[in-house]
């Protein structure tokens, strides 16, 4: 497993023609090992329906969508707007 690139590490090396119009959100589940449920964030480029990254994070906070952009950031996907809820 060790061996397997991370998501980023995808990102950068394959995909690089997003539109730049990312449909973002978090999904709770439980998770095996966790008292409390985890959130997948992610985001979807709309044209492409490519994912060029996500998270697992405890909550849906606003430090960890500063992560999120963040990362978005070093792999240079070029936001143009931004779609989601709440």
């Amino acid at each position: 497993m060790k061996a397997l690139p991370t998501n980023l590490d995808f990102t950068i090396k394959y995909a690089n023609r997003f539109s730049g119009y990312l449909v973002f959100d978090g999904k709770w589940f439980p998770t095996k090992g966790y008292t409390n449920d985890l959130v997948l964030l992610w985001g979807i480029d709309y044209t492409t329906h490519d994912i060029p990254h996500f998270e697992l994070v405890p909550s849906e906070s606003y430090e960890a969508a500063v992560v999120y952009f963040r990362k978005l950031k070093l792999i240079n996907y070029p936001l143009q707007y931004l779609v989601c809820d709440d």
